[in-house]
């Protein structure tokens, strides 16, 4: 079995976020009594936290895809797959300003936490479920071409949960870009997989990549 590149975790994160974006509609406690809510809240505070780090890495996988596009001189398959970056990051933005530092309880007091989690659900939603077929078509466009997309493993290691909208000269220094994704890691504590701060037991069924069930 080969290595996973950025491809394949683009698909990989495309599943995951589908399904972190239905689990956020569907758990939105309105209405229910306050035990309940408690909990509901917590949870749903979980998944905005993971939609956060899941959302990250998918915008990095999709940026690395899209190099590699370029690289091999196919511009409007790039420009095509590369359309939502910009106002992605916006989104991811303000989410992580939004849950830097808060509790995952805590973050049912924001209303922008839920405004940034609506827009960025309704600019990839769609995106996601054409990637089906996208991706495979994209696999045969870049044919042994694909060796020149970065591991699925390095992706992991160097995307920020704050990324920048513009490019800058060091976004090209592989250590920087590792020192701007570490930094970003430690000052979004309590995060996802913090234990009492937030339902850890999910966020570790993302990571395995099952089904999320809240």
């Amino acid at each position: 079995m080969r290595n996973q590149d950025s491809l394949d975790l683009l698909g990989r994160q495309d599943r995951v976020l589908e399904q972190l974006f239905e689990a956020w509609r569907s758990d939105d406690p309105e209405g229910r009594d306050r035990g309940t809510k408690i909990k509901a809240n917590w949870e749903r505070g979980t998944v905005a936290k993971l939609i956060l780090e899941q959302g990250a890495l998918r915008v990095a996988a999709l940026e690395d895809v899209v190099r590699i596009l370029r690289r091999c001189h196919q511009g409007e398959l790039a420009e095509d797959a590369g359309d939502s970056i910009p106002a992605a990051k916006l989104c991811l933005d303000r989410i992580d300003e939004c849950s830097r530092g808060v509790t995952a309880l805590d973050l049912r007091y924001s209303s922008t936490l839920k405004e940034s989690i609506e827009k960025l659900r309704n600019l990839w939603i769609k995106d996601m479920q054409r990637e089906d077929a996208a991706l495979p078509a994209i696999a045969q466009t870049l044919g042994p071409e694909r060796k020149r997309l970065r591991s699925a493993l390095y992706i992991r290691a160097h995307a920020p949960l704050h990324p920048s909208v513009q490019q800058r000269w060091y976004h090209k220094i592989p250590l920087m870009v590792r020192i701007h994704a570490l930094y970003d890691l430690l000052r979004s504590f309590p995060d996802a997989e913090s234990g009492n701060w937030a339902d850890t037991a999910l966020s570790k069924r993302v990571d395995k990549g099952g089904r999320i069930d809240v």
